[in-house]
Formats: structure tokens, C-alpha cells, sequence
């Protein structure tokens, strides 16, 4: 009861610059795999801004931060048409780096049907549904309290498939949801479960949800 209750040193995800300390820069050394690595990132980089490729399979994001995943999807040969995005900064950084995608807004409860039926007119079909509804409630770094609104915000991620019918829906979050449970004592997976079995379109491995390696932040 006592860890629960204890204040957390950071409460909002605000920017802030590290000082360099020049002994450790000292000690900096590139090493041949770092370099490669490099040149691996701008080449793919480099190909996703500069190829068109009018078959390319349709990806759209929901919680998207500033574009991780995204970017990998574009690196993949997908073309991202849209996202959403609650943090103003996030959405910045997002614009920036995929400047052709939609913004289909911001908070993704707010959201209405009408909206989305003209958002899905204007991007056309989505062959991918990619996003991570946030995992502070369920990690280990919060609080894991069932009230915390946050949890229940992949039954929105849910609205976005029934909006859009995308063949792929992937849910990246933190392993540990697993073992949350909701209010009502149900395991938040199996309700996650349900939700997919639901949509007569969409079939889930229910191996993301329990095994992925992905990092998340």
C-alpha cells in the first residue's frame, strides 16, 4: 500500500535538455557497428522520403507519439495516411516527420463516427491499423490502479476498426497488462480479446499481447 501511494517524481512527459559532461564525451568512441548501423538508418530514411510507390500498403496510426512505429513502417514499404495524437508536442514532431499524413485530431475520445466516416473517405481503404494505447496504468512504473482511466482507452482503438475494417490491427503495450485486471475483476486481456472476436474482419494473436519484446515509452 505504501509503494501505491508514493508520489512519482515525474508526471508529465515535458521536454527538457541534459547537460553534457565533457569527461563522458571524452570517453565517446564510434565503433564500426555503430557506423554501420548509421548508415543502415539514413539509407533507409533516405529511400522512404525519396520513393513513390503507388502500390504501397496503407498504414494508419492511433496514439501515435512522435512516430516510432510508424517510422518502421514506412521503412517496411508502407504508406502511413494518417494519425492521432493527444500531446500537442508529440503531434509536432509527427507532422514533421511524415508531413503527407492526415491528422485525424487529437484526442482520440473525442473523436465522433460522422468524423471518421469523412476521415475514411479522404484516406481510403487502411490495410493496417497500428498503435499503442497508453501502458502507465498497466506497467509497473505506475501506480496499476484498475480505476486509472488510461485503461480502457483500447476500446477506442477498437472504434478505429470498426471506422476503418483494416485487414491488420496491431496493438503494441507492455507485458504486464496481461495480468491487469478491470474494475469488474475481468483480465483486461481477455476483454481485449473479446473486443477483436467482435469484428467478424479482424482476427488477434494474442501473441503481441503476451510476448512482444517491442520497448515502449
Amino acid at each position: 500500500q505504501e509503494l501505491a501511494n508514493r508520489k512519482k517524481r515525474y508526471r508529465e512527459p515535458l521536454p527538457y535538455a541534459v547537460p553534457c559532461d565533457p569527461r563522458r564525451l571524452a570517453l565517446h568512441q564510434r565503433s564500426a557497428g555503430n557506423t554501420e548501423y548509421l548508415a543502415l538508418l539514413r539509407g533507409l530514411e533516405k529511400e522512404r522520403t525519396q520513393s513513390v510507390n503507388s502500390n504501397a500498403m496503407s498504414a494508419l496510426s492511433v496514439f501515435s507519439g512522435c512516430g516510432g512505429v510508424s517510422l518502421g513502417f514506412a521503412w517496411a514499404g508502407f504508406s502511413v495516411r494518417g494519425f492521432v495524437e493527444l500531446v500537442p508536442e508529440l503531434r509536432r514532431i509527427y507532422r514533421a516527420n511524415f508531413s503527407d499524413a492526415l491528422e485525424l485530431g487529437g484526442d482520440i475520445t473525442e473523436l465522433q463516427s460522422t468524423q471518421l466516416q469523412s476521415f475514411g473517405r479522404l484516406i481510403g481503404d487502411v490495410d493496417v491499423l497500428i498503435g499503442g494505447p497508453p501502458c502507465q496504468g498497466f506497467s509497473l512504473s505506475g501506480k496499476r490502479n484498475v480505476n486509472d482511466p488510461r485503461n480502457t482507452l483500447f476500446r477506442h482503438y477498437l472504434r478505429i476498426v470498426d471506422a476503418f475494417r483494416p485487414m491488420i490491427a496491431i496493438m503494441e503495450n507492455v507485458r504486464l497488462l496481461t495480468s491487469m485486471r478491470a474494475p469488474s475483476g475481468q483480465l483486461v486481456k481477455d476483454e481485449i480479446r473479446e473486443g477483436f472476436s467482435d469484428r467478424k474482419s479482424t482476427r488477434l494473436n494474442s501473441s503481441h499481447v503476451s510476448e512482444s519484446r517491442m520497448p515502449s515509452s
